[in-house]
């Protein structure tokens, strides 16, 4: 499902900001082999109104006001595994707070040659890291960050970068391009949103990942755009 994050490779990559480190596990948890290049499912501003999906959230046990619900289309479930990967993995890289909650979702699997459809929503303290930084240019220099660490992979790269909002709040999106390796014997194909949320006086970045995002099943297309253009419960009261 997705392939292991692993912690040590995100350790040994040295000081980099806490958002590279989980923009790189995430990503690692969702990209462990993706399909040939094709039109990606089109991105939705969030908080939508969706009918016909039950809805799945994270429990959140350190009280923050932040959380991310996700819609769960029909064959669609959440793995406790999977967000437990992730938060294990920035745990063992250090320096990089762990998530204050995640939620992963896995879909039904289409074909034997495709990846698991999998979507990944986590939301971090960034408090302390923000200061006085606009919401966009933080997140443009967070995003400028990742986008070298990931070039310094080797092959990877990002694209689709732009401005844009999250249930009205300040975010980017971006895709993560990846070369087939030891790993991932297709290329992988990850599209993720970020936002940043104020909340009774602390600010928290959102980030929603989503893969194999170039799929041609026009069912898992329908499912991206619905999960994408639903979530909801981000600064609950505010939105």
């Amino acid at each position: 499902m997705g392939g292991h994050v692993d912690g040590s490779t995100l350790r040994n990559r040295g000081m980099v900001p806490r958002s590279v480190v989980a923009a790189i596990a995430v990503a690692g948890a969702l990209t462990g082999c993706g399909s040939s290049s094709a039109p990606a499912p089109e991105s939705a501003p969030g908080c939508l109104p969706v009918t016909g999906s039950q809805w799945a959230s994270a429990p959140d046990t350190a009280g923050h006001p932040v959380y991310v619900e996700l819609p769960q289309p029909p064959g669609w479930s959440a793995s406790p595994e999977l967000a437990g990967q992730l938060v294990a993995a920035l745990t063992e890289a250090g320096g990089a707070p762990a998530p204050v909650s995640v939620l992963a979702l896995v879909g039904p699997e289409i074909g034997e040659s495709t990846p698991t459809p999998t979507v990944v929503a986590s939301v971090f303290d960034i408090t302390a890291t923000r200061g006085a930084a606009a919401p966009q240019d933080y997140l443009a220099t967070e995003i400028k960050d990742y986008a070298d660490a990931v070039a310094a992979g080797g092959g990877s790269h990002l694209d689709a970068q732009s401005a844009t909002t999250l249930c009205g709040y300040p975010a980017r999106s971006y895709v993560t391009n990846r070369p087939p390796g030891p790993q991932r014997p297709r290329p992988g194909v990850t599209f993720d949103i970020r936002a940043v949320v104020p909340a009774a006086g602390r600010s928290y970045e959102v980030q929603v990942s989503a893969a194999p995002h170039d799929t041609t099943a026009a069912v898992l297309r329908t499912d991206f755009a619905t999960i994408l253009a639903g979530r909801r419960g981000i600064n609950p009261g505010a939105v």
